[in-house]
């Protein structure tokens, strides 16, 4: 006789480790990465690897997973056991920044950790700065190159998404992928079924589903997602091998 599957046992989580509703607009980027990179036993074991020193193609292609805002939780000792909310960084500038204020990009051109991955150090473009040249005729020298040098750079798939307005916007996507993610926690990782996060959410007047339906679908959306990362983590460590 197949044995039983082993039930999660029922735990009641402090509130930031399934409630992200409080994110600031401009931090949600970064706390749906750093939350569902946590979510992964094979990412937090790998990473855990990582930080004791062990070399191997793994340990290696984890660093990719982490993105420009993020880092830090690589190097850092918080993640993954500090919910994002509960990090400096979350809280760095959260409050009182202007929405017409541009939005700064240089994390978009930084040469991060795209250095260890032998199929993109193609786009690590070098460039000379020439010394009492005005800014904006370095930004129009920095296209003309690109242009003239790199345009097949700029045929290739984008790292970036333009931002939507509405429900398709990418906003609205990481709410979602965070109330999706916060469905899935109190099901899988701390064992409620679907009736009782439903209505401990509400009893915190917290954002939830209609039914229960709609909450197991949720709880499949962010399981495919975490499923995503770790493919990713596979997929990078392969071709350190390759």
């Amino acid at each position: 006789m197949a044995g039983r599957k082993k039930s999660v046992k029922c735990t009641t989580p402090a509130l930031l480790e399934y409630n992200f509703e409080s994110c600031p607009k401009e931090k949600l980027s970064s706390c749906c990465q750093y939350e569902y990179l946590a979510s992964s036993p094979l990412i937090r074991k790998t990473v855990e690897s990582w930080r004791a020193g062990k070399q191997d193609a793994s340990t290696k292609a984890v660093a990719l997973l982490f993105g420009p805002d993020i880092f830090w939780a690589l190097k850092g000792n918080s993640w993954p056991n500090c919910p994002y909310l509960d990090t400096p960084e979350a809280k760095l500038q959260s409050h009182g920044q202007s929405s017409r204020r541009q939005r700064n990009l240089a994390h978009l051109v930084t040469p991060w950790t795209h250095l260890y991955d032998a199929a993109s150090v193609e786009r690590v473009v070098p460039i000379y700065l020439p010394p009492s040249v005005p800014l904006s005729k370095l930004k129009k020298a920095f296209a003309d190159l690109l242009l003239r040098d790199y345009p097949h750079l700029l045929l290739k798939e984008p790292g970036w998404r333009i931002q939507k307005r509405g429900r398709g916007s990418l906003t609205e996507q990481y709410r979602a992928d965070l109330k999706a993610l916060s469905a899935w926690r109190l099901h899988k990782q701390f064992g409620h079924s679907a009736r009782e996060a439903i209505a401990l959410l509400r009893t915190h007047k917290l954002s939830t589903y209609a039914d229960q339906r709609a909450f197991y679908r949720a709880v499949n959306r962010a399981a495919r997602k975490i499923a995503t990362l770790e493919k990713q983590l596979r997929q990078f460590a392969k071709n350190m091998t390759a």
